[in-house]
């Protein structure tokens, strides 16, 4: 694990892991490619021992998730020493779940690994503005904390509103069961993805998260996209529209659509700068609802716009939700409360 001065330090007694994967033996993760005879997984092998026993590593798509790529998807590969899956338009929501297993390199079998950590790099921003930010979700149970470096570029927020920071580390300060997802803030292109773990420059080391895991044969964690997030330009990326732009949300006679979240004209929307309650969360999109400006009272316009062009988009007809109505501050000091109009097509 990285210490705060960038070398490795060892909280636990880890399974001896291979800081290289040697070989990639199955790679069609969820049916896309490029290789479309193998079984629907990524499989490293091998990737560590016990007693002697090698075992692989198995990444698949989690029941009930989709993972979507342009077929065939040749950015899912090894990359030098690295396995790189592309995280970026995961499902038509910009969401998926993967599962990553331990098996036997030899059986097949499912093999429990006593502790170890597993690390995730170059999670970016993506095509200039912003339109595309990378996180990635595990849940607070399945880990025994997580490591950042001291100069960070990754944010950290729970489902429950809490989060932590970098330098040490940290226990995941999710409730039971509640994710603790990690998110980009900065810009980056292919051209900085790291290829050698053993030689990572320190943007390459402010861009990734490393968590820690004891007697675990699998974990789930959930890959997002969101393709703005500063609404009312309180962040958390500071740097995009004003907006929050989930793409694409759905799409009319083949071509796809994406909503779009602004601030409506006469209204304020504030919220702590930076942001981080405003983000993805699994598969719904949050928003700070509860202190939206000094009265308490914000108004936001959802609007439907092309994902190519930005036109509008005319939905025949939808449904909506709005999910998480409740009070707060255990006196009820604080209750949210939505309220909606229509505006007609123009």
């Amino acid at each position: 694990m990285y210490g705060p001065s960038g070398g490795y330090t060892c909280y636990y007694d880890c399974t001896e892991c291979t800081e290289a994967i040697s070989s990639l033996t199955s790679n069609n993760l969820g049916g896309v490619g490029p290789n479309s005879g193998d079984p629907e997984q990524m499989r490293f092998s091998p990737v560590g021992s016990i007693n002697g026993a090698s075992f692989d590593l198995v990444v698949t798509v989690a029941p009930g998730s989709n993972y979507n790529c342009a077929s065939p998807c040749t950015q899912n590969k090894l990359n030098g020493k690295f396995g790189q899956i592309r995280l970026l338009y995961a499902d038509p929501l910009g969401v998926a779940t993967l599962r990553f297993s331990f098996v036997d390199t030899a059986t097949g079998a499912s093999v429990t690994v006593p502790s170890f950590y597993f690390s995730f790099f170059d999670l970016d921003m993506r095509d200039g503005n912003g339109d595309r930010s990378e996180a990635v979700g595990v849940k607070g149970s399945d880990i025994a904390g997580y490591m950042l470096d001291p100069s960070t570029e990754v944010s950290v927020a729970c489902n429950d509103g809490s989060w932590g920071s970098g330098g040490a580390l940290h226990v995941a300060p999710c409730l039971s069961g509640e994710e603790i997802v990690f998110s980009a803030t900065t810009y980056g292109e292919p051209a900085d993805n790291p290829t050698d773990p053993s030689a990572m420059t320190g943007e390459q080391l402010a861009r990734s998260v490393r968590l820690a895991f004891v007697d675990k044969a699998s974990f789930d964690v959930t890959i997002s996209s969101l393709t703005s997030n500063n609404l009312g330009g309180v962040g958390p990326n500071s740097g995009d529209p004003e907006q929050m732009r989930f793409s694409p949300v759905g799409s009319i006679n083949g071509a796809s659509f994406d909503l779009v979240v602004t601030v409506a004209p006469g209204s304020n929307y504030n919220c702590a700068s930076p942001c981080t309650q405003n983000k993805l969360n699994g598969k719904f999109g949050q928003i700070r609802l509860l202190y939206a400006d000094p009265l308490g009272v914000a108004t936001l316009r959802f609007s439907f716009v092309d994902t190519a062009t930005g036109a509008s988009v005319t939905v025949p007809s939808f449904y909506f939700s709005f999910f998480d109505l409740d009070m707060r501050d255990g006196n009820g000091d604080r209750s949210e409360a939505d309220t909606c109009s229509t505006r007609a097509p123009r």
